[in-house]
């Protein structure tokens, strides 16, 4: 496993290179990782799940990562390199700046930011 993504997830998807969709399991509480191909789909179970979370917060869970594929899937097809000038605040500069935010998504995935103690700790930068 690496950040809960198994590595036949991830040799399925740089094998095909389709986007990622997630969805899941509820018989089993399992998430499920799929890539259309054009002549069917192919499919591998990514990660078991907390059997006492329920079924529309595992579906949100899916659509999240679902989005999340999506996003890092548009910055490869859409470089920045393609959009022209990189000036600040052209098509190109954003590009770059979203491709350069994956590291933190990734720290996010991995560990989470989430109520521990009934509290959570909110780091920001005035």
């Amino acid at each position: 496993m690496r950040l809960g993504i198994c590595d036949s997830a991830l040799r399925q998807f740089w094998r095909y290179g389709f986007v990622t969709r997630y969805s899941i399991d509820p018989d089993r509480s399992e998430l499920i990782a799929a890539w259309g191909t054009g002549e069917g789909d192919l499919a591998t179970r990514v990660a078991t799940l907390p059997a006492e979370a329920g079924t529309s917060v595992l579906l949100g869970l899916a659509r999240a990562l679902s989005h999340l594929s999506d996003a890092a899937w548009r910055t490869y097809t859409h470089p920045a390199s393609a959009a022209g000038s990189q000036e600040p605040n052209s098509e190109a500069w954003r590009r770059k700046r979203e491709r350069g935010h994956f590291g933190e998504a990734l720290d996010a995935i991995a560990k989470p930011n989430l109520p521990s103690g009934g509290s959570m700790v909110v780091s920001y930068s005035p």
